[in-house]
Protein backbone atom coordinates (compact mmCIF):
# COMPACT_ATOMS: atom_id res chain seq x y z
CA UNK A 1 0.00 0.00 0.00
CA UNK A 2 1.33 3.41 -0.97
CA UNK A 3 1.20 5.99 1.82
CA UNK A 4 0.22 9.58 1.15
CA UNK A 5 2.54 12.11 2.80
CA UNK A 6 0.65 14.75 4.75
CA UNK A 7 1.87 18.14 5.96
CA UNK A 8 -0.14 19.78 8.76
CA UNK A 9 -0.34 23.51 9.49
CA UNK A 10 -2.08 25.22 12.39
CA UNK A 11 -0.99 27.85 14.87
CA UNK A 12 -2.49 25.92 17.80
CA UNK A 13 -0.24 23.05 18.99
CA UNK A 14 -3.19 21.14 20.49
CA UNK A 15 -5.02 21.21 17.15
CA UNK A 16 -1.88 19.95 15.40
CA UNK A 17 -1.58 17.14 17.92
CA UNK A 18 -5.24 16.16 17.50
CA UNK A 19 -5.21 16.23 13.71
CA UNK A 20 -1.95 14.24 13.69
CA UNK A 21 -3.53 11.64 15.97
CA UNK A 22 -6.54 11.24 13.67
CA UNK A 23 -4.49 11.11 10.44
CA UNK A 24 -1.98 8.60 11.80
CA UNK A 25 -4.76 6.14 12.72
CA UNK A 26 -5.15 5.43 9.01
CA UNK A 27 -2.22 3.48 7.53
CA UNK A 28 -2.78 5.14 4.13
CA UNK A 29 -1.41 8.42 5.50
CA UNK A 30 1.90 9.48 7.01
CA UNK A 31 2.38 12.88 8.65
CA UNK A 32 5.74 14.11 7.38
CA UNK A 33 5.77 17.52 9.03
CA UNK A 34 4.00 20.29 10.89
CA UNK A 35 4.03 24.08 10.60
CA UNK A 36 2.68 26.81 12.88
CA UNK A 37 2.79 29.75 10.46
CA UNK A 38 2.38 30.39 6.77
CA UNK A 39 6.11 31.03 6.28
CA UNK A 40 6.98 27.76 7.97
CA UNK A 41 4.35 25.97 5.87
CA UNK A 42 5.80 27.27 2.60
CA UNK A 43 9.34 26.26 3.63
CA UNK A 44 8.19 22.77 4.55
CA UNK A 45 6.11 22.27 1.40
CA UNK A 46 9.22 23.04 -0.66
CA UNK A 47 11.37 20.75 1.48
CA UNK A 48 9.02 17.80 2.01
CA UNK A 49 6.91 17.69 -1.20
CA UNK A 50 3.77 16.40 0.53
CA UNK A 51 0.88 14.77 -1.29
CA UNK A 52 -1.66 16.52 0.95
CA UNK A 53 -1.54 19.78 2.90
CA UNK A 54 -4.00 20.22 5.76
CA UNK A 55 -3.96 23.85 6.87
CA UNK A 56 -5.87 26.16 9.14
CA UNK A 57 -7.57 29.05 7.33
CA UNK A 58 -6.61 31.64 9.97
CA UNK A 59 -2.94 31.43 10.90
CA UNK A 60 -0.32 33.99 11.70
CA UNK A 61 0.84 35.11 8.33
CA UNK A 62 3.38 37.50 7.06
CA UNK A 63 3.50 40.09 4.32
CA UNK A 64 4.77 37.62 1.75
CA UNK A 65 2.32 34.72 2.18
CA UNK A 66 -0.50 35.94 4.42
CA UNK A 67 -3.14 33.43 5.45
CA UNK A 68 -6.58 32.33 4.34
CA UNK A 69 -7.40 32.79 0.68
CA UNK A 70 -4.11 34.55 -0.03
CA UNK A 71 -2.10 31.61 1.36
CA UNK A 72 -4.17 29.01 -0.51
CA UNK A 73 -3.79 30.90 -3.78
CA UNK A 74 -0.02 31.05 -3.25
CA UNK A 75 0.10 27.31 -2.56
CA UNK A 76 -1.95 26.50 -5.68
CA UNK A 77 0.24 28.72 -7.92
CA UNK A 78 3.63 27.60 -6.62
CA UNK A 79 2.86 24.03 -5.52
CA UNK A 80 0.08 22.68 -7.78
CA UNK A 81 0.73 18.99 -7.03
CA UNK A 82 -0.42 18.58 -3.41
CA UNK A 83 -4.09 18.56 -2.55
CA UNK A 84 -5.01 21.27 -0.05
CA UNK A 85 -7.55 20.66 2.71
CA UNK A 86 -8.53 23.67 4.80
CA UNK A 87 -9.62 23.44 8.42
CA UNK A 88 -11.66 26.30 9.83
CA UNK A 89 -14.32 27.15 12.36
CA UNK A 90 -15.44 30.07 10.19
CA UNK A 91 -19.05 29.75 9.12
CA UNK A 92 -19.20 32.76 6.78
CA UNK A 93 -20.55 31.46 3.45
CA UNK A 94 -18.44 33.94 1.47
CA UNK A 95 -15.26 32.39 2.87
CA UNK A 96 -16.42 28.84 2.26
CA UNK A 97 -17.08 29.21 -1.45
Amino acid sequence: MVQMNVLLADDHPIVLMGVREIIERDPRFKVVGEAQSSSELIRKVALLSPDVIITDYNMPGDEQYGDGTRLVEYLRRHFPEPRVLILTVISNPQVLT
